[in-house]
């Protein structure tokens, strides 16, 4: 791979101490083509194709073949809610669906897949899924479902919404200190 500017290049044939070959980089984190890199230190030395990164491979470098896998930078995710991720596999995804109708058919087939009498839970709620006008409320959600509860959880997560019998189970419609900012 020519042509791959200077920094990317730093310290000519020096021995590497990490290589790694085989591996997917995405054009946005490297040049297109790159399946290689190498590191020395904490910062890269090259990156380019395996022939080109084998060069760098010196008796104390180690050598991870990444076999086509995806390699991309590391990021720091200081705001993660990491419990989330596995929780949502047993969610309706409400990301894409908007307006009353909608939601409660969305509701109706998830229900049907899952009876019981557990919590319904719905994530990746939009703020105006009811529209400008209308944010959630236990009301308008009591008219999806009133027997079994129900919570709506926000695309940001820092907000859910509850129906009546979800409220009821959590003892907040008995006189529970919701905290400040909290409305039933």
């Amino acid at each position: 791979m020519g042509g791959l500017p200077s920094m990317w290049n730093a310290g000519g044939n020096m021995s590497a101490s990490i290589v790694i070959l085989n591996a997917r980089i995405r054009a946005l984190f490297a040049p297109a083509g790159t399946t290689a890199i190498a590191i020395k230190g904490d910062r890269i030395m090259a990156l380019g194709d395996v022939s080109t990164m084998r060069a760098h491979i010196g008796p104390e470098t180690h050598v991870i073949d990444a076999g086509g896998r995806e390699l991309m930078p590391g990021f720091i995710e200081s705001h993660l809610h990491l419990f989330m991720g596995g929780a949502t596999l047993s969610m309706l995804n409400l990301g894409s669906v908007f307006g009353f109708e909608a939601v409660q058919a969305a509701f109706a087939a998830f229900i049907r897949d899952n009876p019981g009498d557990d919590i319904l839970f719905g994530y990746a709620v939009n703020y105006v899924i009811f529209g400008e006008d209308r944010r959630p409320d236990r009301h308008i959600l009591d008219r999806i479902v009133v027997d079994r509860p129900l919570c709506l959880l926000a695309t940001d997560l820092h907000c859910a919404w509850a129906n009546t019998r979800a409220l009821e189970m959590a003892g907040i419609l008995h006189g529970a200190d919701v905290g400040p900012g909290a409305r039933w």
